[in-house]
């Protein structure tokens, strides 16, 4: 058996070891720049402020588990997104953009509309549906009313 002496053996260091903290981190904790979300590539990104509507979402045949997410009262029967889209554009003038995405509550329900409700500074673009429950409450009033739904369309 080899004797090796202090300096060649190899060692593991015990977790009570506290690693040294490389200079260029050091400088950005006194910044204050170690935060989540703050560095180059976050703070280049910008997160996407439109709602997502989904029809489930309105839909008086699903229940709040099912994921309605207004009263059963105010909602409609069986919109789709088309109808979702034709009444945000044509009726409510809000800008809209329909996306082949799964809900994720039943991934047999196809498509979802994504909705611009404020400007850039925060302000809504409609001044009668500040928030994303009236936004769907409207939708959901306008939809029986739309042409495909009339009889003999």
């Amino acid at each position: 058996q080899q004797h090796l002496t202090p300096a060649a053996q190899p060692t593991m260091a015990p977790s009570s070891v506290v690693l040294k903290e490389l200079p260029e981190l050091k400088g950005m904790k006194a910044e204050g720049g170690l935060k989540k979300g703050v560095g180059d590539a976050a703070s280049m990104y910008k997160h996407d402020q439109r709602i997502i509507i989904y029809p489930s979402y309105l839909n008086a045949r699903c229940t709040v588990q099912e994921g309605r997410k207004i009263p059963k009262e105010a909602a409609c029967v069986d919109p789709n997104v088309l109808e979702i889209r034709d009444v945000l554009e044509k009726s409510m003038k809000l800008p809209c953009e329909v996306e082949d995405k799964s809900y994720p509550r039943d991934s047999w329900q196809r498509g979802r509309v994504r909705v611009t409700l404020k400007k850039e500074d925060g302000t809504p673009i409609a001044k009668e549906f500040p928030t994303r429950k009236a936004v769907m409450i409207e939708i959901a009033r306008l939809i029986p009313k739309h042409p495909a739904r009339q009889p003999g369309a």
